[in-house]
């Protein structure tokens, strides 16, 4: 599943450069939100419900508001920034992923997830080193 996860985040970042600059990034923030709810939704109908807490309902909600700030971020350096120049950056999320796992979870990634880690940040990483070198020359200012 993660693998798929990387897969419809790489579709929505290419699909989110087409996008004509008019179209304001909060509603493709918000298209986004709505198409994700959809699917979690239907993802909801094959797991066992449980009454949620007033803590986790604070932090459900707080967590909401943080991934609108993620999705308006992300969709407007994909519009506006150089791809090349900001995906190497989306690989920060690992670190805080092993960081957070181990500190909130106490888990430890074995092998498997450190090499596939280090796939994703070397391909991340050689497209960057790439797309630099096959890049023309500016041309000369006189």
């Amino acid at each position: 599943s993660a693998l798929a996860a990387v897969f419809f985040v790489t579709i929505r970042d290419l699909a989110t450069r087409k996008i004509p600059t008019d179209t304001p990034s909060m509603f493709v923030s918000l298209i986004t939100a709505i198409n994700i709810t959809l699917l979690g939704a239907a993802g909801s109908l094959f797991q066992p419900w449980n009454p949620i807490s007033g803590d986790n309902l604070i932090a459900l909600v707080a967590a909401a508001f943080i991934l609108i700030f993620g999705y308006v971020g992300s969709v407007m350096a994909m519009r506006e920034g150089d791809v090349s120049f900001v995906s190497p950056f989306r690989y920060s999320i690992l670190i805080w992923a092993l960081l957070l796992g181990f500190f909130v979870f106490g888990e430890i990634p074995d092998g498997w997830a450190i090499l596939g880690a280090l796939i994703i940040v070397g391909s991340g990483l050689f497209t960057f080193y790439r797309e630099r070198v096959s890049r023309p020359p500016e041309a000369a200012v006189e």
